[in-house]
């Protein structure tokens, strides 16, 4: 079963970012946070408690590189190596709704602007490696997106945002854990006092 979302060609770009999917994933690649969007692509969940949290990590980055596109996100994700069957359970799939859920949490996006289009891939690749997965600060002093911070402080700042985020729907999951919880044992509650009647 194919998810709703599969609508736009893989090879043109999006219509909110304007970045084709391979555009997405080399920018994912070459970000400050890479090593963990690189560890979610090939389908390591040795950072997260299960399965579905590595999913929903994956597609919170998706969310940002993509503004939330989607279509682009599932087809991205599909080809990701954390894509398995449950993506497409019967009904609302499981797929959809993490999608949905990711564009719900994360609020902020990429957007790709004529200063820093044609320069990012260039200070990626730059020899001024700080460690962080940035290119060091002089590399990027002079470039800016009209007058803002460099890219590199930008880009820091995003990465900051999506941490907060994943914590975010981390804490939203626990309660949502125990909610289920309560509720189990409320109708287990239920149950037992009709039982005694």
């Amino acid at each position: 079963m194919e998810s709703n979302y599969q609508v736009a060609e893989a090879t043109s770009p999006d219509s909110k970012t304007n970045l084709a999917d391979e555009e997405v994933v080399k920018r994912a690649r070459s970000a400050a946070n890479s090593a963990k969007f690189e560890r979610l692509w090939r389908g390591d969940t040795g950072d997260y408690d299960s399965h579905s949290e590595a999913d929903m990590a994956l597609c919170c980055l998706l969310a940002f590189w993509t503004s939330g596109d989607t279509s682009q996100m599932d087809r991205l994700f599909r080809r990701s190596g954390l894509h398995r069957e449950k993506w497409d359970a019967d009904g609302s799939t499981y797929g959809e709704m993490t999608i949905d859920r990711a564009t719900n949490v994360t609020t902020e996006s990429f957007s790709p602007s004529d200063d820093d289009a044609s320069t990012s891939t260039d200070m990626a690749e730059s020899d001024g490696d700080d460690g962080s997965g940035l290119p060091a600060p002089e590399s990027t002093a002079a470039v800016t997106n009209g007058g803002t911070a460099p890219l590199h402080e930008r880009e820091r700042e995003r990465i900051e945002t999506i941490t907060e985020l994943e914590g975010g729907f981390e804490n939203w999951n626990s309660k949502t854990n125990g909610y289920a919880t309560t509720v189990a044992e409320n109708e287990q509650n239920v149950r037992n006092s009709k039982e005694r009647q």
